[in-house]
């Protein structure tokens, strides 16, 4: 950065391999049909009971990437991006005061189990890493974290690893690729 001060500070820095969010919720086959019709989903595994029972499972499932949002509360309106993402979706919990601009940099899923209806499920974010890093437009950070799912007795569900890109100002970004 040409400045020479960083835009990752010291509480930041601090929270590197540390849980930055914790939260649970119960799973609703419900609302994981509800988001399958959403995006088109029409496997039976989600909607037939007696389907999923002669492919092995106990009951319907629920889509595996409807897991991330058993966790999530309904927001205030006030609490919530232009993009629709809750403001606490943006840097893993990472405080990014000079970064107040945040965009989604990829997100890699892997599976382990089923999640059925009224499975308790746990979400703990840990913070992997944040790299300050200069492109053609600015500076920027990196946000890279680990998102990991389980039910009861701690079994793993899933885990994801995303990557945050963080931002300054868009003037600020301007006058320093300048």
């Amino acid at each position: 950065m040409g400045t020479g001060v960083s835009l990752i500070g010291d509480e930041a820095r601090a929270l590197i391999g540390q849980v930055t969010f914790r939260a649970q919720g119960i799973a609703r086959l419900s609302e994981g049909r509800r988001y399958a019709a959403a995006v088109g989903d029409d496997n039976p595994l989600y909607w037939n009971h007696r389907y999923a029972r002669l492919a092995g499972y106990r009951a319907a499932i629920l889509p595996p990437l409807f897991t991330q949002y058993v966790t999530r509360n309904s927001f205030d309106l006030s609490d919530i991006r232009t993009d629709g993402l809750g403001m606490a979706s943006d840097s893993a919990g990472v405080p990014l005061p000079a970064c107040p601009r945040k965009m989604a940099a990829g997100i890699d899923w892997h599976f382990f189990d089923v999640v059925y209806d009224q499975d308790l499920i746990t979400q703990e974010r840990v913070l992997e890493s944040l790299e300050e890093k200069s492109g053609r437009t600015g500076a920027f950070v990196l946000v890279i974290s680990t998102n990991i799912y389980t039910k009861l007795d701690n079994q793993l569900v899933a885990r994801s690893r995303s990557t945050v890109i963080a931002r300054p100002p868009a003037d600020v970004a301007v006058r320093e690729s300048e």
